[in-house]
């Protein structure tokens, strides 16, 4: 999945930007994936605290999705 960045959100955090964007992952769960690097941008692996900039081309090489809960037995 590929994401344009348009000028509305230059200046944001890629992990806040995503976090907000995706309500099914945290925020910790996504800086996680970039740090993994299925996230980049342009191409690029970036750090979390990236600031976007118009244009930038995010993908997510990754289905961005919660892990399904397992119970735990005793």
């Amino acid at each position: 999945m590929i994401i344009k960045i348009t000028e509305k959100f230059i200046g944001e955090r890629l992990d806040k930007f995503l976090a907000q964007s995706n309500q099914s992952l945290s925020r910790s769960q996504i800086q996680k994936l970039i740090k993994q690097q299925a996230i980049t941008v342009n191409g690029l692996p970036v750090l979390s605290h990236y600031g976007l900039k118009a244009n930038d081309k995010i993908n997510i090489a990754k289905k961005l999705s919660r892990p399904e809960k397992t119970a735990c037995l005793p």
